[in-house]
Protein backbone atom coordinates (compact mmCIF):
# COMPACT_ATOMS: atom_id res chain seq x y z
CA UNK A 1 0.00 0.00 0.00
CA UNK A 2 0.94 3.30 -0.45
CA UNK A 3 -0.03 6.72 2.16
CA UNK A 4 -0.89 9.84 -0.75
CA UNK A 5 -2.54 12.91 0.58
CA UNK A 6 -6.07 13.79 -0.21
CA UNK A 7 -9.57 15.82 0.50
CA UNK A 8 -11.86 14.40 2.28
CA UNK A 9 -15.41 16.12 2.62
CA UNK A 10 -17.85 15.32 5.66
CA UNK A 11 -20.72 16.46 5.74
CA UNK A 12 -19.87 20.27 5.79
CA UNK A 13 -16.20 20.09 6.66
CA UNK A 14 -13.07 19.40 4.75
CA UNK A 15 -10.42 17.59 6.01
CA UNK A 16 -6.51 17.15 4.32
CA UNK A 17 -5.57 13.67 5.54
CA UNK A 18 -3.14 10.61 4.09
CA UNK A 19 -5.23 8.06 2.99
CA UNK A 20 -3.88 3.85 2.39
CA UNK A 21 -4.63 2.89 -1.08
CA UNK A 22 -3.73 -0.65 -2.83
CA UNK A 23 -1.60 -1.42 -4.70
CA UNK A 24 -2.13 -3.67 -7.91
CA UNK A 25 0.42 -5.01 -11.15
CA UNK A 26 -0.38 -6.64 -13.92
CA UNK A 27 0.58 -10.64 -14.15
CA UNK A 28 1.45 -12.06 -16.72
CA UNK A 29 1.30 -16.33 -16.53
CA UNK A 30 2.29 -18.38 -19.14
CA UNK A 31 2.24 -22.52 -18.76
CA UNK A 32 2.54 -24.48 -21.66
CA UNK A 33 -0.57 -23.35 -23.81
CA UNK A 34 -2.36 -21.65 -21.26
CA UNK A 35 -1.77 -17.96 -20.86
CA UNK A 36 -3.83 -15.73 -18.39
CA UNK A 37 -3.30 -11.99 -18.08
CA UNK A 38 -4.96 -10.20 -14.68
CA UNK A 39 -4.05 -7.84 -12.41
CA UNK A 40 -3.51 -8.57 -8.96
CA UNK A 41 -2.03 -8.10 -5.05
CA UNK A 42 1.94 -8.70 -6.09
CA UNK A 43 2.26 -10.84 -3.07
CA UNK A 44 1.50 -14.55 -2.52
CA UNK A 45 2.16 -15.32 -6.30
CA UNK A 46 3.22 -18.59 -6.17
CA UNK A 47 0.46 -20.08 -3.83
CA UNK A 48 -2.30 -18.13 -6.51
CA UNK A 49 -0.21 -20.06 -9.35
CA UNK A 50 -0.81 -23.34 -7.34
CA UNK A 51 -4.58 -22.59 -6.76
CA UNK A 52 -5.14 -21.16 -9.88
CA UNK A 53 -3.94 -23.45 -12.08
CA UNK A 54 -5.83 -26.48 -9.73
CA UNK A 55 -9.34 -24.94 -10.20
CA UNK A 56 -8.74 -25.38 -13.57
CA UNK A 57 -7.75 -28.71 -14.11
CA UNK A 58 -3.67 -28.04 -15.06
CA UNK A 59 -2.07 -29.46 -12.00
CA UNK A 60 -2.94 -32.45 -9.81
CA UNK A 61 -0.75 -31.37 -6.55
CA UNK A 62 2.04 -28.84 -6.00
CA UNK A 63 4.09 -30.77 -7.20
CA UNK A 64 3.05 -30.95 -10.68
CA UNK A 65 4.48 -27.59 -11.04
CA UNK A 66 8.12 -28.49 -12.16
CA UNK A 67 8.82 -24.85 -12.54
CA UNK A 68 8.18 -21.58 -11.58
CA UNK A 69 10.30 -18.65 -12.40
CA UNK A 70 8.77 -15.08 -11.58
CA UNK A 71 10.56 -11.49 -12.72
CA UNK A 72 9.13 -8.11 -12.38
CA UNK A 73 9.52 -5.60 -15.09
CA UNK A 74 8.11 -2.23 -15.75
CA UNK A 75 5.63 -3.10 -13.24
CA UNK A 76 4.22 -6.13 -14.68
CA UNK A 77 5.25 -9.72 -13.15
CA UNK A 78 5.83 -12.33 -15.36
CA UNK A 79 5.81 -15.72 -14.06
CA UNK A 80 6.49 -18.87 -16.21
CA UNK A 81 5.45 -22.45 -15.43
CA UNK A 82 6.35 -25.53 -16.44
CA UNK A 83 3.94 -28.39 -14.82
CA UNK A 84 3.50 -32.16 -15.35
CA UNK A 85 -0.17 -31.85 -16.03
CA UNK A 86 -3.60 -34.08 -14.05
CA UNK A 87 -6.63 -32.83 -13.04
CA UNK A 88 -6.34 -31.70 -9.49
CA UNK A 89 -8.12 -34.47 -6.82
CA UNK A 90 -8.66 -33.53 -3.29
CA UNK A 91 -9.36 -36.90 -1.13
CA UNK A 92 -13.11 -37.80 -0.48
CA UNK A 93 -13.67 -37.24 3.44
CA UNK A 94 -17.23 -37.01 4.70
CA UNK A 95 -17.90 -33.77 6.17
CA UNK A 96 -19.78 -32.61 9.32
CA UNK A 97 -22.75 -30.46 7.85
CA UNK A 98 -21.85 -27.01 10.07
CA UNK A 99 -24.47 -25.91 12.77
CA UNK A 100 -26.12 -22.47 12.91
CA UNK A 101 -23.99 -21.09 15.75
CA UNK A 102 -20.44 -22.50 13.43
CA UNK A 103 -21.49 -20.39 10.79
CA UNK A 104 -22.16 -17.16 13.20
CA UNK A 105 -18.88 -18.02 14.53
CA UNK A 106 -17.40 -18.03 11.27
CA UNK A 107 -19.14 -14.44 10.47
CA UNK A 108 -17.54 -12.97 13.69
CA UNK A 109 -14.19 -14.20 12.89
CA UNK A 110 -14.37 -13.04 9.45
CA UNK A 111 -15.44 -9.54 10.32
CA UNK A 112 -12.77 -9.42 13.52
CA UNK A 113 -9.60 -10.53 10.48
CA UNK A 114 -9.99 -8.15 7.18
CA UNK A 115 -8.27 -5.35 8.48
CA UNK A 116 -6.68 -4.52 4.74
CA UNK A 117 -10.59 -4.13 3.74
CA UNK A 118 -11.13 -2.23 6.76
CA UNK A 119 -7.95 0.02 5.91
CA UNK A 120 -8.62 0.20 2.65
CA UNK A 121 -12.23 -0.95 1.51
CA UNK A 122 -10.00 -1.73 -1.59
CA UNK A 123 -9.51 -6.01 -0.86
CA UNK A 124 -11.31 -9.16 -0.92
CA UNK A 125 -10.42 -11.89 1.39
CA UNK A 126 -11.24 -15.78 1.15
CA UNK A 127 -10.77 -18.20 3.75
CA UNK A 128 -10.51 -21.90 4.31
CA UNK A 129 -12.65 -23.15 7.24
CA UNK A 130 -13.18 -26.64 8.99
CA UNK A 131 -16.47 -28.11 9.25
CA UNK A 132 -16.40 -26.90 12.91
CA UNK A 133 -15.69 -23.48 12.17
CA UNK A 134 -11.97 -23.77 12.59
CA UNK A 135 -10.19 -21.56 10.60
CA UNK A 136 -7.26 -22.97 8.15
CA UNK A 137 -5.95 -20.86 5.93
CA UNK A 138 -6.34 -17.32 4.12
CA UNK A 139 -5.90 -14.96 1.39
CA UNK A 140 -6.93 -11.71 0.15
CA UNK A 141 -6.21 -9.72 -3.26
CA UNK A 142 -7.76 -6.84 -5.02
CA UNK A 143 -9.44 -9.88 -7.07
CA UNK A 144 -12.22 -11.87 -5.20
CA UNK A 145 -11.16 -14.80 -7.24
CA UNK A 146 -7.29 -14.08 -6.52
CA UNK A 147 -7.92 -14.04 -3.09
CA UNK A 148 -9.47 -17.84 -3.35
CA UNK A 149 -6.62 -19.46 -5.55
CA UNK A 150 -4.15 -17.83 -2.71
CA UNK A 151 -6.34 -19.49 0.28
CA UNK A 152 -6.99 -23.09 -1.77
CA UNK A 153 -3.30 -22.61 -3.16
CA UNK A 154 -1.69 -22.69 0.34
CA UNK A 155 -3.66 -25.72 1.18
CA UNK A 156 -2.76 -27.47 -1.99
CA UNK A 157 0.80 -26.63 -1.20
CA UNK A 158 0.56 -28.35 2.08
CA UNK A 159 -1.33 -31.35 1.15
CA UNK A 160 -4.37 -29.64 3.05
CA UNK A 161 -7.76 -31.93 2.09
CA UNK A 162 -10.52 -29.27 0.39
CA UNK A 163 -12.97 -31.97 0.52
CA UNK A 164 -14.83 -31.24 3.66
CA UNK A 165 -13.70 -27.57 4.37
CA UNK A 166 -15.69 -24.51 3.94
CA UNK A 167 -14.46 -21.72 1.08
CA UNK A 168 -15.79 -18.20 2.98
CA UNK A 169 -15.45 -15.55 0.16
CA UNK A 170 -15.86 -11.52 0.53
CA UNK A 171 -16.93 -11.41 -2.99
CA UNK A 172 -20.51 -12.06 -5.02
CA UNK A 173 -20.91 -16.15 -5.81
CA UNK A 174 -20.73 -16.73 -8.92
CA UNK A 175 -20.55 -19.12 -11.81
CA UNK A 176 -16.55 -18.98 -11.42
CA UNK A 177 -16.67 -19.31 -7.89
CA UNK A 178 -18.28 -22.79 -7.78
CA UNK A 179 -16.47 -23.64 -10.87
CA UNK A 180 -13.34 -23.11 -8.88
CA UNK A 181 -15.08 -25.27 -5.83
CA UNK A 182 -16.23 -27.61 -8.25
CA UNK A 183 -12.87 -28.71 -9.76
CA UNK A 184 -11.10 -28.63 -5.70
CA UNK A 185 -13.84 -30.62 -4.77
CA UNK A 186 -15.14 -27.95 -1.70
CA UNK A 187 -18.86 -28.65 -0.81
CA UNK A 188 -19.45 -24.89 1.09
CA UNK A 189 -19.26 -21.66 -0.21
CA UNK A 190 -20.36 -19.28 2.15
CA UNK A 191 -20.02 -15.52 1.38
CA UNK A 192 -21.84 -12.41 2.99
CA UNK A 193 -22.73 -11.11 -0.51
CA UNK A 194 -24.99 -12.67 -2.59
CA UNK A 195 -24.86 -15.21 -5.65
CA UNK A 196 -26.01 -14.93 -8.76
CA UNK A 197 -29.18 -17.15 -9.92
CA UNK A 198 -26.64 -19.09 -12.69
CA UNK A 199 -24.31 -19.72 -9.67
CA UNK A 200 -27.28 -21.75 -7.65
CA UNK A 201 -28.31 -23.48 -10.81
CA UNK A 202 -24.76 -24.72 -11.10
CA UNK A 203 -23.84 -25.54 -7.44
CA UNK A 204 -27.62 -27.38 -7.14
CA UNK A 205 -26.57 -29.48 -10.19
CA UNK A 206 -23.41 -30.54 -8.13
CA UNK A 207 -24.82 -31.39 -4.58
CA UNK A 208 -22.35 -27.60 -3.12
CA UNK A 209 -23.93 -25.85 -0.64
CA UNK A 210 -24.54 -22.17 -1.64
CA UNK A 211 -25.10 -19.95 1.83
CA UNK A 212 -25.01 -16.08 1.19
CA UNK A 213 -25.74 -12.76 3.15
CA UNK A 214 -23.66 -14.10 6.17
CA UNK A 215 -23.57 -11.67 8.30
CA UNK A 216 -23.73 -11.22 11.90
CA UNK A 217 -25.90 -14.07 13.02
CA UNK A 218 -28.38 -14.33 10.01
CA UNK A 219 -27.25 -16.01 6.82
CA UNK A 220 -29.82 -17.18 3.85
CA UNK A 221 -29.36 -21.17 2.67
CA UNK A 222 -29.67 -21.05 -1.52
CA UNK A 223 -28.67 -24.90 -1.99
CA UNK A 224 -27.89 -27.76 0.30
Amino acid sequence: MEKIPVTQWKLDKCYKVNDDIAHEQKLELSCDKYNLTTYMTPEEITEFITGHLASIGIISKAENIRDIVIRKENETIYAKVVVNNGKYTSPKIKMHRPSAKTIYSINRYVTNNTPLFLLTGAFHYAFIFASDGTQIKQGYDIGRFNAIDKACGKCIIEEIPLSDKILYTTGRISQRTVEKAIALNIPYIISKAPPFYESIVKAKDEGITIIGFSREKRFTIYTG
